[in-house]
């Protein structure tokens, strides 16, 4: 039971000081790219779409019955929206449960950091697109585990070093002014 101090006290909510944002204003409507910005260490292209200190969204297209790396992210974790396309996700927590989910557009998945994934197209001639909210935002592909997943990816491995250097939010940052 709470107290009736308890009761009485507002909740605690998280607000960012003003002076972490963006100057100027401007730069909180990004107008994005419509030709990919980078590979993500699982082989899909992406866009950033917008950063904020708290995390980043980024969009992502997978070409027909192309199978992504499996993988796990040691520091951050993942929302999901998938917009486009038929796939198919392989989860598996730390604790070793494990889900294998077909995905269609408006599914949202959560991926906790440190859970395994891997998914893939199921299309042979539609694109599979979906959004993902990276909280932290995307610190760099150092972070990424390569595992073995239930299926052998058929997309080239892409140059982490690369990655690093352009999936940083810096290099958005840069990039949107």
């Amino acid at each position: 039971m709470l107290s009736t101090e308890q009761k009485d006290q507002k909740p605690q909510v998280y607000m960012p000081s003003p002076a972490t944002y963006f100057k100027p204003i401007e730069q909180l409507v990004i107008r994005r790219s419509k030709e990919h910005q980078f590979i993500a260490p699982d082989g899909t292209r992406g866009r950033q779409l917008a950063n904020l200190p708290e995390g980043n969204m980024s969009c992502y297209e997978q070409d027909p019955g192309i199978i992504s790396h499996a993988q796990l992210h040691r520091v951050v974790s993942e929302v999901w929206q998938i917009t486009h396309g038929v796939g198919e996700i392989w989860l598996k927590l730390p604790n070793g449960q494990e889900l294998t989910s077909t995905v269609l557009p408006g599914v949202s998945i959560a991926i906790p950091a440190g859970t395994a994934f891997q998914f893939k197209n199921l299309s042979e001639t539609e694109v599979f697109k979906f959004t993902v909210v990276t909280m932290p935002p995307w610190p760099g592909a150092h972070v990424v585990e390569y595992i073995k997943g239930p299926w052998d990816a058929n997309i080239e491995k892409p140059d982490n070093s690369l990655n690093n250097h352009i999936e940083s939010p810096a290099y958005f940052n840069q990039k949107m002014n």
